[in-house]
């Protein structure tokens, strides 16, 4: 594989899964990256074995920015179309799915945990700072229920 043919399937594996800026800041940095070691004396087939292959990169990028990769690649609905670096192709993206995983899923449920915790918490404050009425009233109205009854 080229260094074109990498960061061209690394470009459709990110397109329509994370935001149009990120897809680009890491088209970029991989071209640099790809360069910088090329003129290092590494062959361009070493430079590109040792990065892996496009769509794992793909898939590390779009879980550290916390989107879901769609692993068929396909978009439901078409929102544009983008010149991309390496040539016109006009293809065309969609809107990212937004699914929350990872750490976002754990801080999510542990928010809402926090939460229910918190309220319950001020429920049973609530009603502890009741009870002495509450039990007082009970007592009141069942002495004078029981002498009332005779």
């Amino acid at each position: 594989m080229s260094k074109e043919e990498f960061i061209k399937q690394l470009d459709e594996f990110l397109m329509g899964n994370v935001r149009e800026e990120e897809r680009l800041d890491s088209i970029r940095y991989y071209k640099e990256y790809i360069r910088e070691e090329i003129k290092a004396g590494k062959t361009e087939e070493e430079v590109l074995d040792s990065l892996g292959s496009p769509y794992g990169i793909a898939k590390s990028i779009i879980e550290a920015k916390g989107y879901s990769m769609d692993e068929r690649n396909d978009y439901e609905e078409s929102t544009g179309s983008s010149d991309i670096e390496y040539g016109n192709n006009n293809a065309s993206y969609s809107h990212r799915r937004i699914e929350i995983s990872g750490w976002k899923a754990w801080l999510t449920t542990a928010a809402v945990i926090i939460l229910i915790v918190l309220v319950l918490s001020l429920v049973f404050r609530v009603l502890i700072a009741l009870l002495p009425f509450i039990i007082g009233t009970i007592i009141v109205i069942s002495v004078i229920k029981l002498f009332t009854d005779r």
